[in-house]
């Protein structure tokens, strides 16, 4: 009866979520008013992926030149600030930045770039992300909301693994438009992400998220939400493009990441959501495994399996369609299946083990 009654909770929510998505119409441009713009990347052994990011900012079509770019340095042991030094005397818009020793982490990084900035709006890029010409020139022309979440997807590099973490991600861009502009937001990320300098200083004396080694973003747009405006940017244009976890070792350090954050979350929307879908995953599972003793239990699991599955699948299907990547929707079983899995299995492993980024152990 209870996993009924989590199920029939869950339907409702997808479903309206849904329906939000289906209404979502394309940001309107205020091309009045051009924001001024510090681009800010923080890095940390990025040798293989500064270059192309770097790149695709200077060239971008913009109509207002005022912006500049702002990279810093997390301690890399690699190449990396060669890369950007090469560049420093060419390119008067970039600016290399370094973490003093002893202080790390991106939380740091961006609190630096921002003392640092000299323009009133900020935009976050990771350093692995790919972004289309007009970025830059889109998001000067976005609305005067305190913080604008852009929307981010997981490339298809061609392999099986990275297939399925871009089709699984479809389901949080969906989540993440769709609840913004229901005036709930509950998710937003760092890797693309555009707010005002003037809410981030104010914002900054009430967070006490700050000794959290993750979270530079969700933290960020909780606090805006209790005095600020907040609005998802339903444009192409503004997208960027990150890649999958290469291995499972890798996933299962980012996974560990987003779940051990979201213990430190005061924010009640975002609670309840989580702790819904693990209700659900959790359900879903037990159901599963209960179905191989008997057919009352066989029952109640293909009733649970049927409502998710198909409410998962419409909400995919639609994210899928506007980012261009429906041919992904052939491995979405698969993704139904081994979702619940790891969603359910990874906190626990969370429990016992401190997740690892770019070779450095992090306490969440």
């Amino acid at each position: 009866m209870i996993s009924y009654y989590t199920i029939g909770i869950y339907v409702i929510l997808i479903a309206q979520l849904i329906l939000v998505w289906k209404k979502l119409k394309q940001s309107i441009p205020h091309k009045s008013n051009y924001k001024s713009i510090s681009v800010i990347i923080v890095f940390r052994n990025e040798e293989k992926n500064l270059g192309k990011i770097i790149s695709q900012l200077l060239e971008q079509k913009i109509s207002n030149y005022h912006f500049e770019i702002i990279l810093i340095n997390d301690h890399s042991m690699d190449s990396s600030c060669n890369i950007v030094e090469s560049l420093l005397q060419k390119e008067k818009k970039i600016r290399l930045l370094n973490l003093a020793e002893g202080v790390t982490g991106k939380k740091n990084a961006i609190q630096l770039g921002v003392h640092y900035s000299q323009y009133p709006w900020i935009a976050t890029l990771d350093a692995d992300v790919e972004i289309g010409l007009e970025w830059l020139n889109t998001l000067q022309t976005t609305s005067d909301a305190d913080l604008q979440i852009l929307p981010l997807t997981i490339k298809d590099d061609n392999t099986l693994f990275g297939k399925l973490q871009a089709l699984e991600f479809m389901s949080l861009v969906g989540t993440t438009a769709s609840m913004c502009n229901m005036k709930i937001p509950v998710l937003c990320n760092g890797a693309n992400l555009l707010f005002s300098k003037e809410i981030y200083l104010r914002t900054l004396p009430l967070r006490k998220d700050i000794h959290v080694s993750s979270g530079d973003d969700m933290f960020l747009m909780q606090e805006v939400k209790k005095i600020g405006k907040i609005e998802w940017i339903h444009d192409l244009r503004a997208m960027a493009k990150t890649n999958p976890c290469k291995n499972l070792s890798q996933f299962i350090n980012q996974r560990i990441r987003w779940a051990n954050k979201s213990k430190h979350y005061k924010d009640k929307p975002t609670t309840l959501l989580g702790i819904l879908i693990l209700l659900v995953n959790t359900t879903f599972l037990i159901s599963g495994i209960l179905s191989i003793f008997g057919n009352d239990f066989l029952a109640s699991f293909l009733i649970i399996l049927f409502a998710k599955t198909i409410v998962d699948f419409i909400l995919i299907d639609r994210v899928a369609h506007w980012i261009n990547m429906r041919h992904l929707l052939k491995y979405y079983f698969l993704v139904a299946i081994l979702y619940p899995v790891y969603a359910v299995g990874i906190p626990l492993v969370g429990i016992f083990m401190k997740p690892e980024w770019k070779g450095r152990r992090i306490d969440l």
